[in-house]
């Protein structure tokens, strides 16, 4: 696959999670039969919402994880300068020093995307009712870490990580679009 074609795959995440979100705010009786029906032959224990956090972990790790592998960035430091400038434009910051435990100090944005992608990778997450707890622990080289790294965010957090990625990455693939 080209560049291109992944992150017009991503893009088909985002906007599942945009129409979904969408959907769970209005209040059609025949979107509710068929949540209905098949929250009913799935035997899920409860109804899910339509957006949850399933939603945020897949897009999460189709944008962090799948589309930064799939398009390989050449120059991470530009990368970063601009994830950096697109969040603060977003007025989006840092997870704050009460999210995070561990030896590691999660100072910039790419201890934070490193730390995310690398949970995401290895599957290191624990999954709350209102939170995403996401361990990483550095176990080679020169900055072992005795115990992992913790970072604790809510999925909305997430989302907006993972949407300012995506528009990052989409930015580095075609610079002339959004």
């Amino acid at each position: 696959m080209t560049q291109k074609e992944c992150f017009q795959i991503a893009k088909l995440a985002l906007f599942n999670v945009k129409l979904l979100n969408e959907l769970e705010n209005i209040g059609h009786e025949d979107l509710k039969n068929l949540i209905k029906e098949v929250h009913e032959k799935l035997s899920l224990e409860e109804k899910p919402a339509l957006i949850n956090q399933s939603t945020y972990l897949q897009f999460a790790y189709v944008t962090l994880v799948w589309l930064w592998e799939s398009i390989n960035i050449k120059d991470k430091d530009d990368f970063f300068i601009k994830l950096k400038a697109r969040a603060t434009k977003r007025e989006l910051a840092l997870p704050d020093a009460s999210q995070i435990s561990g030896e590691r100090v999660i100072s910039d944005w790419k201890m934070l995307v490193s730390l995310i992608r690398n949970a995401l990778s290895q599957g290191s997450i624990e999954i709350t009712e209102d939170a995403f707890i996401f361990s990483d622990q550095k176990k080679f080289g020169k900055r072992k870490e005795i115990v992992p790294t913790t970072l604790t965010m809510s999925a909305i957090q997430l989302a907006a990580i993972s949407e300012t990625v995506f528009w990052t990455l989409n930015e580095i693939i075609a610079p002339s679009s959004k």
